[in-house]
């Protein structure tokens, strides 16, 4: 038998058979070696695949050059991937940003990443690391902001990544943690991330009782322990179970106005502040304080200082005398200087307010329409729109609407007023009170004074008493103010 021709013939045999170890197109690539068509030369894997002629020339299933795998032939090969060696870049990639567009788009979000290869095309996600975060994701902050919303509530973080555009988000792992969210106080999360204090409803500084704090009212923040307690308003404003405020001096004026000074020598003040009359300066040496109509005045140090309004100069002190008491009208002042002289400024339109009147004056109390002076004998003298005083010693006076009471030598209440009480059996002055008397006060249409046994008895429009131990008291227009032998003021009457 001739063996060689047998020979030729297996192997003709095993290459007509598709022999995958066999080369048949003598590309350098056999079957096993994944050449797709062994009978063309062209055709091999990393050859150039040119797009269009519909011939897989690399063998990738493309028609096209697709080295990194997307599905998209690149540009080379004239396709339109332009980053052939980046699977996440080709046309489309990010098809929020566009549809044709050749992008980056790592974290499939749809969005193209801001810093992409030099050959793709920026998109608008500024972290393309990350799913969450593109242009547009948290539309409750911003539509055209890059931001990151992992919880997807529509509100950007408010501690995102580097280069993203912090949002309001201030838990951006929990949904319910948003800026429109409810808060609920006291349990110890800023449901709403405001920030605030979660024990401290009011945000007035102090934590309320619900949380374990001092505040007593948790939802109004012009109530805290720290805060001033105006006494007659019917509020603990302070937090210490009264509506009172420690002071040393009263005096209650219209209109609910009234002003203290306190232990430290400050003056506070309450009620209507149209004219600044409840607005007084931060002086630390206040030891009396006098209110009238629109305006108050105060003795600090030996100066006296006043405040609201001054439109017939009622508050402009006469200079160059030190004071040691004054008293305030409705629209008109009057002082006592260390020199025992009377000195008045402002209204003098019915003679009510004289510049000086030399004399040995140890008290001045200023009404609505006229004043009058104690001397240092107990003798008073008075000037405006008022009766003629009772030649007789008085111990203290106060001069109110039209009428003026004392406390006499004897400790009764004894009060004169500018029309006779024949014809004036209803008013004021024509029904003081019989008994012993520490103080008195006169207002407009009633008057208080201070019994001796410490209780106020008031008369006129409000003809009633007040039991308790009291050591001053002041009668207003339409208020009454005292303070009682603890120091704690208490207000009744009107409070705007």
């Amino acid at each position: 038998m001739n063996r060689p021709y047998i020979l030729g013939g297996l192997l003709t045999l095993l290459i007509a058979c598709g022999d995958d170890s066999s080369d048949r197109d003598g590309d350098g690539f056999n079957t096993a070696d994944g050449d797709c068509d062994d009978s063309d030369p062209s055709v091999y894997p990393g050859a150039i695949d040119h797009l269009g002629d519909d011939t897989d020339q690399n063998c990738d299933g493309l028609d096209g050059a697709d080295e990194d795998g997307d599905g998209m032939a690149s540009v080379g090969s004239g396709g339109t991937d332009c980053v052939d060696s980046d699977p996440y870049t080709y046309s489309g990639a990010a098809s929020r940003d566009s549809e044709t567009a050749c992008m980056t788009d790592v974290d499939g979000d749809g969005f193209g990443s801001m810093d992409p290869d030099i050959r793709a095309e920026p998109g608008t996600d500024c972290d393309d690391d990350d799913a969450f975060t593109f242009v547009g994701v948290a539309a409750a902050d911003s539509d055209t902001d890059c931001m990151t919303d992992a919880d997807e509530d529509g509100f950007g973080s408010s501690t995102p990544a580097d280069g993203v555009q912090e949002g309001t988000d201030c838990n951006d792992d929990d949904g319910a943690i948003r800026p429109d969210a409810e808060e609920t106080w006291y349990d110890g999360v800023d449901q709403d991330c405001e920030g605030d204090d979660d024990f401290d409803a009011d945000q007035d500084g102090y934590a309320g009782e619900e949380g374990g704090g001092e505040d007593c009212d948790d939802q109004d923040d012009t109530v805290s322990p720290g805060v001033t307690d105006w006494p007659g308003d019917g509020e603990d404003a302070n937090c210490d179970g009264v509506d009172t405020y420690s002071l040393v001096d009263i005096s209650a004026g219209t209109n609910g106005t009234a002003c203290g000074v306190q232990p430290d020598g400050r003056v506070v003040c309450w009620g209507l502040d149209d004219y600044d009359q409840a607005s007084p300066p931060n002086f630390d040496a206040f030891t009396q304080v006098s209110v009238g109509t629109r305006h108050a005045c105060g003795i600090n140090g030996s100066s006296v200082f006043c405040w609201g309004s001054d439109v017939l100069e009622q508050g402009t002190p006469l200079s160059g005398a030190k004071y040691d008491q004054v008293s305030v009208g409705e629209f008109h002042s009057c002082g006592i200087d260390n020199s025992g002289s009377l000195r008045c400024w402002g209204s003098n339109s019915v003679g009510q307010a004289p510049d000086i009147v030399l004399n040995n004056y140890a008290q001045v109390s200023s009404g609505w329409n006229h004043s009058c002076g104690r001397d240092r004998d107990g003798y008073v003298f008075c000037f405006g729109e008022t009766g003629t005083p009772p030649h007789r010693v008085f111990r203290q006076i106060s001069s109110g609407s039209g009428y003026t009471c004392g406390v006499t030598a004897s400790n009764t209440i004894e009060c004169w007023g500018e029309k006779n009480c024949n014809n004036q059996s209803d008013a004021v002055w024509c029904n003081a009170p019989s008994g012993s008397f520490k103080a008195v006060s006169a207002g407009y249409d009633h008057a208080c004074a201070l019994t001796s046994s410490g209780e106020i008895q008031c008369w006129g429009d409000w003809d009633t008493t007040i039991t308790g131990a009291f050591s001053a008291v002041s009668a207003g227009l339409d208020r009454t103010c005292a303070i009682d032998t603890a120091g704690d003021a208490i207000c009744w009457g009107y409070m705007p």
